[in-house]
């Protein structure tokens, strides 16, 4: 029975504070009327003497403006810090703080306390740099021990007023900003996780943030990601102006207004300061343009009061032209037709990996829903047209078993709602069926540009594990019998591993090399490749070996052109590192397998051998020495077992216009001698030196499989390909199946996914595939399916 879950909820949900309430963009009354609110910046209020701030507090409210924003964030060696060291509060601050609370009630004022400055003057963030250590003042975003005193500093507020109805909102930082943070998650999990915290303890009172810059673009966490936080309550932003014409000072307001309405649609404060000699001359534009544009509480910045009254660009209220002008405007506040676009329920049916969320509008309205796993929500739909019908929305491309945040925003003409943050939790992937095949005893043939198994064509989905040999006998059987269930043919192990002597070893762990030096031959390592042969065998797969690797993750080229005393680029044309790598042949083809009896040269489980994981000669650009060492030791190894498959395990590279490549290997070249039976590539769009798009990646195999076919007229094997990543751009699910189906429905041969592991395996590089990942693992089953079911 399929589980379905109903949410009745109404958009924007009031949020009751005290005599306020906010709903969606707009504060509303005791009556539940839109209210529109002036005040003023004091920064320093608390820093005078108690009579100096009851006679500010007596011209605020005389001038008729209703808030006062102050800071408490002052810090350090100072006579009016609130902090004095870490965690050593000053209590006379506090005293005087409770008097500026209680003589602002009783004027019916309401204060906006903030408790944290980006810049230095009253001992900012830069202080917890000097107490605490660290290479920049920003470090105060991402250390967790400034985090957790900034949460006991916050704590010491709300203990002492969560109860106090003077307070309208509590406000994190004034003008943050974190330049160390190239994306803005520092900054993003700062703010979440500190009015996360207020909101936990302090249910009655508003969060919110002053930011310096508005940071807009997409591709980072932007300032609309921070004030649509369901934890930040009231969009807050600065204009600092000197000298602009009041027409541009509309034009500013305006637009930021417009932005922030209908794209986070909460409601807007904004702090407004003219350093001009006439800042008189704003106050009246500016109050018209920020009310008729969306906006909500309007300060003024700063007032000057006590020895602060003549700073520049300071509203001295000793001027009673100041008062005035504040009072005109307190009695001519605006009137806006309060409209919403409305919700009656949203419902939402999860499947595995994709939900459908109904929802019935009054209006028809465009739709957008932003979701994700967590906060900020930057996966968002197309943009819908919905008419006020029963309407849905369908969310794909989701992980299976994964709870997800959502949000839904409408826009109907100049009306914006967002909605509140809603869950679900999609539905357990169940893992399809694979088609079961049987394996042959034919030794595999390469003719022409295909595959065959006796007389039947032969193609092949596969993968791969490198540490599989040296993994145990449970982990091996774990794993080869996974791969079997899935569908894959041909598993590509790790066969080579050779150390440069044994003072170079770990001697607790000699099974992980073959070869230790130049004349030791390491049994116990080749009886485990036995063992993987045999229990292969059992479980229908073949293998695919090789014989070194160009990296040196297990010795490899390096190693072997050092025990003949030269360069790795030596390797390919030097006579002594030639014998010392056919030794390592010799010791494969002919080896007796101890568990079998079985020959390697006489084993059909042996699918093929590469004579090296992605060669490389940079002495040579042109690539025609490695082709050349390709071509004899691929008649090397002819010679002496004539049954397998011979390949490169070439990367893919192809020479530039002017005929060379960096790597000195070359796609068609390599692949030309006789005794190569078919073309390899690897593949890996994340890489951050690729980066490849699904069209360029598209592309790429199309060419690889085209040049195979066509210029070379061997088969192509994809022999390495994978995802490492799985997120908005690389969805890891969609790649693995996008890669597979371009492979195999251009005429690909086989491939080779990289990599295939236990559900242990700690070391991972971020390609790997667990057979418990049933949104992968469907994946290649679909794929081994439609390859089996044609009968290959």
């Amino acid at each position: 029975m399929k589980k379905y879950f109903y949410f009745l909820i109404l958009l924007l949900l009031p949020i009751t504070i005290f005599c306020y309430s906010i709903s969606g963009p707009e504060i509303l009354d005791d009556n539940n009327k839109p209210t529109y609110l002036t005040g003023i910046n004091v920064p320093y209020l608390a820093f005078l003497s108690n009579n100096e701030i009851e006679s500010a507090l007596n011209k605020i409210s005389k001038s008729g403006l209703k808030i006062i924003r102050i800071f408490a964030s002052s810090r350090g060696n100072k006579e009016y810090a609130f902090e004095k060291m870490l965690g050593v509060y000053n209590e006379s601050m506090f005293n005087k703080l409770d008097n500026l609370l209680l003589k602002a009630e009783k004027l019916g004022l309401k204060v906006i306390i903030t408790l944290m400055d980006n810049n230095k003057t009253y001992g900012g963030k830069e202080i917890f740099k000097d107490w605490l250590g660290g290479n920049h003042e920003d470090i105060f975003f991402k250390d967790k021990i400034s985090r957790e005193y900034y949460k006991k500093y916050i704590l010491k507020f709300i203990l002492r007023y969560k109860n106090n109805k003077t307070i309208l909102a509590w406000d994190l930082c004034n003008e943050v900003e974190n330049t160390h943070d190239e994306d803005g998650k520092n900054l993003y999990n700062w703010i979440n996780e500190m009015a996360g915290f207020i909101k936990a303890n302090d249910k009655m009172h508003l969060v919110t943030i002053n930011v310096k810059n508005l940071l807009v673009s997409d591709e980072i966490i932007n300032t609309f990601d921070i004030f649509l936080n369901p934890n930040i309550d009231i969009v807050f932003y600065n204009i600092f102006v000197k000298n602009i014409s009041v027409e541009n000072i509309d034009k500013n307001i305006s637009k930021l207004n417009e932005l922030f309405y209908h794209n986070v649609n909460k409601p807007i404060m904004l702090c407004f300061s003219d350093s001009s000699e006439n800042n008189l001359n704003t106050i009246t534009p500016v109050f018209n343009t920020f009310f008729k544009k969306y906006g909500n509480i309007l300060i003024y910045n700063y007032g000057g009061f006590g020895g602060y009254a003549n700073y520049k660009g300071a509203y001295n209220f000793n001027d009673s032209n100041i008062i005035n002008n504040f009072l005109s405007i307190s009695t001519k506040m605006p009137s806006r037709n309060l409209q919403f676009i409305s919700v009656k329920n949203i419902s939402i049916k999860p499947n595995q990996q994709s939900a459908i969320i109904n929802f019935e509008l009054n209006k028809s309205a465009n739709a957008e829903i932003f979701y994700g796993e967590n906060l900020p929500l930057k996966f968002k739909t197309k943009s819908a047209s919905i008419s006020s019908d029963n309407s849905e929305i369908v969310l794909s491309g989701l992980k299976p078993e994964t709870n997800y945040l959502f949000f839904i925003k409408l826009k109907s003409g100049a009306i914006t709602t967002i909605s509140n943050i809603h869950t679900f939790k999609t539905l357990k992937l169940t893992r399809i069926k694979a088609i079961p095949f049987k394996r042959s005893n034919n030794f595999i043939k390469a003719i022409g540009t295909k595959f065959y198994d006796g007389n039947r064509e032969y193609r092949y989905l596969g993968t791969s594990n490198y540490y599989l040999r040296n993994a145990g006998k449970e982990t091996i059987n774990y794993i080869l019998s996974e791969a079997s269930k899935i569908g894959f043919k041909v598993i590509r192990v790790g066969s080579n591993a050779e150390a440069e002597s044994f003072d170079k070893v770990d001697k607790k762990n000699l099974n992980r090399f073959f070869r230790i030096g130049k004349d030791y031959f390491n049994e116990d390592a080749y009886k485990e490749l036995d063992y993987v042969l045999d229990a292969a065998d059992k479980y229908g797969l073949r293998v695919i070996l090789h014989f070194t690797d160009n990296w040196e993750y297990y010795g490899g080229v390096k190693v072997i052109a050092g025990w003949a005393g030269v360069s790795k680029n030596d390797f390919w044309t030097d006579e002594t590192a030639k014998k010392y790598y056919k030794q390592s042949i010799d010791k494969i083809v002919n080896r007796k397998n101890t568990i079998n009896g079985r020959l390697y040269k006489n084993d059909p489980t042996i699918f093929a051998y590469d004579l090296c994981n992605e060669p490389r000669n940079e002495a040579d650009l042109t690539g025609k020495t490695l082709a050349l060492w390709i071509d004899e030791m691929s008649t090397y190894i002819k010679s002496i077992d004539p049954n397998h498959l011979v390949t490169t395990g070439l990367e893919g590279f192809f020479l530039k216009d002017d005929g060379t490549h960096y790597s000195g290997a070359d796609y068609i070249l390599s692949h030309k001698p006789k005794n190569i039976d078919f073309c390899t590539f690897h593949i890996y769009p994340t890489y951050s030196h690729n980066h490849f798009s699904l069209s360029t990646t598209e592309w790429l195999i199309k060419k690889w499989i085209n040049d195979g076919h066509n210029i070379v007229g061997k088969p192509v094997v994809m022999e390495e390909y994978g995802i490492s990543k799985n997120d908005e751009e690389y969805p890891k699910a969609k790649w693995i199946g996008e890669m597979t189906r371009i492979f195999f429905e251009n005429g690909g041969n086989g491939a080779n996914y990289w990599f295939f592991i236990d559900e242990n395996y700690a070391y991972g590089d971020g390609f790997e595939v667990r057979p418990s990942e049933t949104i992968y693992v469907n994946e290649f089953i679909k794929w081994a399916n439609f390859v089996n079911i044609n009968g290959y």
